[in-house]
């Protein structure tokens, strides 16, 4: 079963916001791991555990 959610961002830039999210899909669609998530960051890892951050 699939869950649905609504996700509300009220931002200046909501452009910028999406790019972000776009940027992390694509990363994990490269093989990144998403370890922690932040209110201003997320930090990943790559397929050799090697972590960064996107902000």
């Amino acid at each position: 079963m699939a869950r649905l959610h609504d996700i509300v961002f009220d931002c200046a830039h909501p452009a910028s916001t999406a790019r972000f999210w776009a940027e992390i899909r694509r990363l994990t669609a490269l093989g990144a791991t998403v370890l922690e998530r932040h209110a201003d960051n997320v930090v990943l890892a790559d397929s050799e555990g090697n972590e960064f951050c996107l902000s």
